[in-house]
């Protein structure tokens, strides 16, 4: 049965180790007026100002924070705004930081749906390192979630990008042998672990 290509970014599967997620996440600030657009399930990281931003497919040039669950500002109207997603220039009251939710830990395991449509994902791809793809429409508004993909144009990837390839995810709906496949990914770079890259 083919795969259907539609992204939703990473979602969280659990911990790599014995331990258990509990779902812990932590809040970071988004500077009014900031001009992307981040939705569930994208990778975001941390800029030298103390802000986050979305995390764009450059390899280890920027290194991964975590992913964004959710956000919450006051409009200008004062009105509390709990979403899903950043939408992109978003100005809040008196220009006061937005509150990102982000899943952190750098040894959760992370789901994500494989990318281009030409080549097929291999067992003999486990333990490739590969980056994200975001497509032109970033992500959906009326779900707030992330229509990013693992980037899966070339394959055997084994250096400077963000995530390992562990597995494939076990679901019959899951045809390992068609493209769009969905794997199991862990932090390949983390910003709490790697200090070879900086922070924007």
């Amino acid at each position: 049965m083919a795969n259907t290509n539609a992204g939703f970014g990473l979602k969280v599967l659990g911990l790599g180790g014995a331990g258990v997620y509990t779902g812990a996440t932590r809040e970071y600030p988004v500077a009014s007026g900031s001009s992307t657009a981040i939705y569930t399930g994208d990778m975001v990281k941390q800029l030298t100002t103390g802000y986050i931003d979305k995390k764009t497919a450059d390899g280890t040039t920027t290194l991964p924070l975590g992913v964004a669950v959710g956000f919450r500002w006051y409009a200008t109207d004062g009105t509390l705004k709990i979403s899903p997603y950043w939408p992109a220039g978003t100005t809040t009251l008196n220009s006061q930081d937005a509150v990102a939710v982000v899943i952190d830990d750098p040894n959760v395991e992370l789901v994500g749906q494989f990318g281009n449509s030409t080549n097929v994902p291999a067992l003999a791809d486990i333990g490739s390192l590969f980056d994200i793809n975001i497509p032109g429409t970033a992500g959906i508004a009326a779900s707030g979630i992330s229509a990013s993909v693992v980037d899966y144009s070339s394959t055997n990837q084994t250096s400077s990008k963000p995530l390992k390839f562990v597995r494939f995810v076990a679901d019959p709906s899951n045809d390992t042998t068609s493209a769009y496949s969905r794997g199991v990914f862990r932090f390949a770079t983390h910003f709490f672990l790697t200090t070879t890259a900086t922070g924007i």
